[in-house]
C-alpha cells in the first residue's frame, strides 16, 4: 500500500537528497514523503510524481496541499528517523482534530444562561423582569417599553443569537 504522508520543505541550505532509485539529487522545496509497503521514502517532486504518477495513492488525513517547513530538530529528524517524525505529524494531526471537535461542539452547543439568582434589590420602581425574546431565560431590565425585536439578556448579546424565522400564512392572499 503506498500512502502520501506529508510534504514538507526546509531551508535550501539544510537540503536533503531524494531516494528515488538512481536519484540522490538535492531538495529543499516540496519534498514528500511516502510509505511504500512499509518503507519510509524522502522524495522530490519530480522524482515522487514519475513513480506515483499513474498509481492513486491513499492520502493521509494529515497531509495538506501545501508543504510545511520544518523545524532544525525536524529536519534532523527526517533524515535520521524518519518514522520518529512522521509519529510527531501524526499526534499533531491528532491534536488538531481534537481541538475542531471541541470548536465545534461549541460552536453547536444551545445557549446555556444559567438563571439568574435571586437578589434582594430595593425595587424603585425602574427594574422589572422580563422573559428574553432568544433563549426564554428571565433577566432584569430598565427599559419602560417592549424593544422593537424583543428583549435579549447579555449572554444572547455575546454569543450573537438570532430569532426564529417567522411563520407567515401563505395561503393568505
Amino acid at each position: 500500500m503506498q500512502e502520501l504522508l506529508k510534504i514538507v520543505e526546509v531551508d535550501k541550505e539544510d537540503r536533503v537528497f531524494c531516494c528515488a532509485p538512481g536519484c540522490n539529487r538535492p531538495v529543499y522545496k516540496r519534498i514528500h514523503i511516502v510509505r511504500d509497503n512499509d518503507e519510509i521514502l524522502v522524495l522530490g517532486q519530480t522524482c515522487f510524481g514519475a513513480i506515483y504518477n499513474d498509481i492513486t495513492l491513499k492520502e493521509s488525513s494529515y497531509h495538506g496541499e501545501s508543504s510545511r517547513r520544518l523545524s532544525p530538530e525536524e529536519k534532523k529528524l527526517l533524515v535520521e528517523n524518519t518514522k520518529a517524525l512522521i509519529s510527531i505529524f501524526e499526534s499533531e494531526h491528532e491534536l488538531e482534530e481534537s481541538k475542531r471537535a471541541v470548536e465545534l461542539e461549541l460552536a453547536t452547543a444551545p445557549c446555556r444562561v444559567p438563571k439568574p439568582t435571586r437578589t434582594k434589590v430595593v425595587f424603585d420602581g425602574t427594574e422589572r423582569y422580563v422573559k428574553c425574546s432568544y433563549c426564554g431565560n428571565r433577566m432584569p431590565t430598565n427599559s419602560k417599553s417592549m424593544p422593537a425585536k424583543g428583549f435579549k439578556c447579555e449572554q444572547c448579546l455575546v454569543s450573537g443569537a438570532s430569532l426564529p424565522p417567522r411563520i407567515t400564512n401563505r395561503f393568505h392572499r
